[in-house]
C-alpha cells in the first residue's frame, strides 16, 4: 500500500520537531538560534538524526583536538563536514597540514578556520591545487605554499582564472607579470581582487598623491599594500606627510621614492612625528624620523614636555 504524502504542514512540523531534537542534543556551547536555524535547513543536517548529528560535532571536536565550540563554528558554515568521520578529517587535517608544512593545530587554526570545508579536503587534491598554482604564476612550490598559508581561499579560486587576472593585472599597471607575483607574494590581496578596480584604483590614487602614475606604481613595487589602500585615506596622509616634508626640507616624491611604507602608517604616528619635527625633537632624517621606534619617539616628547613643565 502506497505511503500517504505528507502536507506542507506536517512536513514543516517534521522539520521544526528535528530541529528542537537537534536542539536539545547539541553539546555546548550552543551555536545562536538565528544560525542554527539556517543551519538545519541543509539537507546534510535534515536527513540525519540528532543523536547523530551531535555525536559528530561532539567527537570531531575531540578526535581533531579542538574546543566543541570550534568545531560547531566549523559545521555551521560547512555542514558537509558531518558526512566524513572524525578520523577521516583527522588523517586529512594531518596529510594537508604536512604539505604546507604546519602543525596540525597551526593549519586548523590558520586555514581551516578561515575556510571551513578545506577541512575534507583530500590531500592530494591540495597538492594538485597548490602545484597548479605554482606552475601558473611561475613560482616554487615552497613560495606557493607561503601564499595559500597566507591566503587560503585562493585554493577556492580555479588557478588559470587567478593567473589570467594577474596577466591583465599586470598589463594595466605596465609591469612585467614576474613583478606582479612579486607584489602577490606579500600582498596575496592582489590576485582576486578585480584588474580593472586596481587600475582605477591606482589612477587615483596618483591623483590624490599628485603623482605620476609611474611613481606610484614603483612606490606599490616596494610596498604591496598601497595598491588596495583607499585613494580618500592615502591622501589625507600624504596631507600631513607633506607638512612634515616642509618642516625637514625634503620633497615628498623623493620620500615616497625611499621610503613608501611612510603610507601605510597611522595618522597618529604621522601627526607625532610632525610634532617632533616642529620642535626639532630626534633627527632630522625623514625615513629615520618615520621609523623611530614608537617607544622612543613617546620618550622624546616626555623629556620634552618634561623640560617644559620644570
Amino acid at each position: 500500500m502506497a505511503r500517504k504524502a505528507l502536507s506542507q504542514n506536517e512536513v514543516a512540523g517534521n522539520r521544526e520537531r528535528r530541529l528542537r531534537e537537534l536542539w536539545d542534543a547539541w553539546p555546548a556551547p550552543k551555536p545562536s538560534k538565528e544560525a542554527f536555524t539556517r543551519f538545519g535547513r541543509h539537507g546534510k543536517v535534515a536527513s540525519r538524526r540528532a543523536a547523530y548529528v551531535a555525536g559528530r560535532v561532539r567527537d570531531g571536536a575531540e578526535v581533531l583536538g579542538i574546543s566543541r565550540g570550534a568545531m560547531t563554528g566549523l559545521v555551521m558554515r560547512s555542514p558537509q563536514i558531518l558526512g566524513f568521520t572524525p578520523q577521516m578529517l583527522r588523517r586529512y587535517a594531518e596529510g594537508s597540514a604536512a604539505l604546507l608544512g604546519m602543525s596540525v593545530d597551526m593549519y586548523l587554526r590558520a586555514v581551516v578556520v578561515k575556510e571551513a570545508h578545506i577541512l575534507y579536503w583530500n590531500p592530494a587534491k591540495l597538492a594538485a591545487k597548490v602545484d597548479m598554482f605554482a606552475g601558473l604564476l611561475g613560482l616554487a612550490r615552497a613560495q606557493t605554499v607561503e601564499l595559500v598559508r597566507r591566503r587560503p581561499n585562493l585554493l577556492l579560486m580555479a588557478p588559470s582564472s587567478v593567473a589570467r587576472k594577474a596577466r591583465e593585472t599586470a598589463d594595466i599597471l605596465r609591469i612585467s607579470f614576474a613583478d606582479l607575483v612579486a607584489v602577490a607574494e606579500r600582498h596575496p590581496q592582489v590576485l582576486y581582487q578585480s584588474p580593472a578596480l586596481t587600475g582605477a584604483n591606482v589612477a587615483l590614487s596618483s591623483r590624490y598623491l599628485e603623482v605620476p602614475e609611474a611613481a606610484f606604481i614603483r612606490a606599490v613595487l616596494r610596498c604591496p599594500q598601497l595598491i588596495s589602500s583607499r585613494p580618500g585615506t592615502l591622501a589625507a596622509k600624504a596631507a600631513v606627510l607633506r607638512e612634515l616634508c616642509a618642516v625637514l626640507e625634503v620633497g615628498f616624491a623623493e620620500v615616497l621614492e625611499r621610503h613608501p611604507v611612510a603610507l601605510m602608517y597611522g595618522m597618529e604616528r604621522l601627526t607625532q612625528r610632525l610634532t617632533m619635527a616642529r620642535e626639532g625633537l630626534g633627527t632630522r632624517n625623514i625615513v629615520s624620523l618615520l621609523s623611530m621606534a614608537a617607544s622612543r619617539a613617546d620618550a622624546l616628547l616626555r623629556l620634552a614636555r618634561g623640560s617644559e613643565a620644570g
